[in-house]
């Protein structure tokens, strides 16, 4: 297995920013990309090779965070951000050849994007700026594929090509936080688009013979933006918007081509992704997490 887990962070903790006429920003960002290949090939004419399995799985596990803690900023005729930003690639490819005769019990691409990124404000702070952007991004791609070659004869117990895409993307103002603003405008957004697209494939001039060939592309990820409960905040005739956007194409795909013979024995490709979030305006602002002065969803 190929594997990423590491943690990217950027912050302001206990401590007093001031910017003067510019702007104050706090950065993280993350782009892992894992790309594998595993190949099983029998190039020998009229001998047999047989193997037991060939797999090729990636897993992404990052945690990608910027955040303001016990934090003063002034930044009197700028802006003050907090963005997280991460880009996962995981693109594992498990490949079959055949120039002679072959058998393969397993043939597996396994794909994994978990972990999360995320922006938040917590403890008790203020900041004087046109506008405080919390922001979390997240963009994740996972395309495994699982492909047989055959010039041969190629015979497969199980062809698998599988996503697992289950990562959080979430903009907060914590629990229990205290923030307040002279004036200006609060945006809470967290922003994910994720794409899994698992794909079996077979080529061939020889015969190919496929037992059970299943494609699995899931998509349960979570993206969310919140003034939570028990956080206060306080912007005098200033804006809040708390928004969270997801786009989520998941696709499971197989195909074939061949010469000669070509033989299933079941396929199964099964995409499978959740339904998009709501957004949420409030303005002008004053009070507890969830009793604003004025409220519209859309």
């Amino acid at each position: 297995m190929n594997a990423a887990e590491n943690k990217v962070r950027a912050f302001i903790r206990n401590s007093s920013v001031n910017a003067g006429t510019g702007n104050i920003e706090v950065i993280s960002t993350s782009n892992p990309v894992i790309e594998t290949r595993t190949e099983a090939t029998a190039l020998s004419i009229g001998f047999g090779v047989g193997a037991a399995g060939v797999t090729s799985e990636t897993k992404i596990d990052v945690t990608t965070e910027a955040f303001l803690v016990d934090a003063t900023l002034s930044a009197a005729v700028g802006i003050a951000i907090v963005h997280a930003t991460s880009t996962s690639l995981a693109a594992p490819v498990t490949r079959g050849n055949s120039g002679g005769a072959i058998a393969v019990s397993l043939l597996e691409a396994e794909a994994t994007i978990g972990g999360a990124t995320r922006a938040y404000v917590g403890g008790t702070g203020s900041v004087t700026a046109n506008t405080l952007d919390v922001r979390a991004f997240d963009t994740n791609v996972a395309a495994p594929k699982t492909k047989v070659v055959a010039a041969g004869a190629i015979a497969i117990n199980k062809a698998t090509s599988d996503i697992t895409l289950t990562r959080a993307t979430e903009a907060q103002i914590k629990s229990g936080a205290v923030l307040s603003m002279d004036s200006g405008n609060l945006l809470v957004r967290a922003e994910s688009n994720s794409r899994s697209s698992g794909a079996m494939s077979s080529t061939g001039v020889g015969a190919i013979t496929l037992d059970f060939l299943e494609v699995t592309s899931s998509i349960d990820s979570t993206t969310r933006a919140e003034i939570a409960s028990g956080a206060t905040v306080s912007i005098p005739g200033g804006n809040v918007d708390v928004v969270a956007v997801t786009t989520n194409r998941a696709n499971a795909r197989t195909s074939s081509f061949s010469i000669g013979a070509v033989t299933f024995g079941q396929s199964n490709p099964q995409p499978l992704s959740p339904p998009p979030p709501k957004r949420w305006r409030w303005g002008p602002w004053a009070g507890r997490a969830g009793r604003p002065a004025r409220s519209m969803c859309a």
